[in-house]
Parts: structure tokens; C-alpha cells; sequence
């Protein structure tokens, strides 16, 4: 049998994962054909390359514009909490948090070569590249003392 590195994924999925049902296999496999596309990811190239277009300032405001509506609904997840339906409340707050970080990613990513020639976010995307390495400089004696410590827990008695 002829060996090769690394493995093809043909041989990835044969081995790896169980077959699949040839209808299945087809819908995931079938290229996209001229306008076949899904509409989300018509609708997802379109705001993407709409937000390239956008200027330095258009973009702060297109990435702050989530941040700003998430934190007026997460007053109704107060309200809710404070009503004593804290389950509904919760619920809702980790569900605006999870679409906002998920839409001030997306226009980050799309807009950050425009947004980086403000001033203003480069001083605050530095700051936080500071803070995480600072924060990561602390926390490195405590990660050598808990990577020694699940090493002497989980090591097998002779």
C-alpha cells in the first residue's frame, strides 16, 4: 500500500469519520455555480464589501453602532432580572453579548485596514495589545505552577 504524508483528505474521511449518505455527500461537495449561492452568503459579500467602501469614520460608527444597541437592550435584561425573571434576563443578556462580540468582529475584520488610519482606535487597539501582554506576563508563574501541579496529580503511581 503506497504511504504518503500528510494523509489526503479522501483517506481523512474514510478513515476518520463515518460515511455519509450520498445526497449528503453531494450537497456538501457540489460546487457553487454562478448564482447558486446561498442568500446569507450573497447578503454576508454584499456588507462585507460594503464595509470596505466605508470611510475611516463611517467605519468607528458602523462598529460602534452594535455596541450601542446591545447596551440599550441590555437594560430590558436588567429590567427582567430586577422583575425577578432572572432566567429570561440572563438568557437574553448572553444572547446580546454573543451577537455583539460576533458583529463588532465581523466589521473589525472587514473594515481594520480603514480603521487603523484613526488615531483614536490605533491608540486603543495598542493599549489593549499592552494590557493583554502585560496581563499575560503576570499570569506566566501561576501557568508554570498549575501545569506542575495537573503534572504531579495526574501522573501514574510506579
Amino acid at each position: 500500500m503506497l504511504r504518503c504524508w500528510p494523509p489526503s483528505r479522501l483517506y481523512h474521511e474514510l478513515t476518520i469519520w463515518p460515511p455519509r449518505p450520498p445526497r449528503v455527500v453531494d450537497f456538501a461537495t457540489r460546487p457553487c455555480v454562478g448564482s447558486a449561492k446561498p442568500v446569507w452568503q450573497k447578503w454576508g459579500t454584499l456588507l462585507v464589501r460594503w464595509l470596505q467602501r466605508r470611510s475611516p469614520w463611517q467605519a468607528v460608527a458602523c462598529m460602534l453602532m452594535p455596541i450601542a444597541l446591545a447596551n440599550l437592550l441590555k437594560l430590558i435584561c436588567v429590567y427582567w432580572t430586577v422583575q425577578g425573571r432572572w432566567f429570561v434576563g440572563a438568557a437574553l443578556y448572553v444572547t446580546l453579548k454573543t451577537l455583539e462580540f460576533g458583529c463588532v468582529a465581523l466589521i473589525e475584520q472587514a473594515c481594520r485596514p480603514t480603521l487603523r488610519t484613526v488615531k483614536l482606535y490605533r491608540v486603543v487597539y495598542l493599549l489593549i495589545a499592552r494590557i493583554r501582554r502585560w496581563t499575560n506576563r503576570q499570569l506566566r508563574p501561576w501557568r508554570r505552577w498549575w501545569s506542575a501541579v495537573r503534572a504531579d496529580f495526574f501522573s501514574k503511581p510506579n
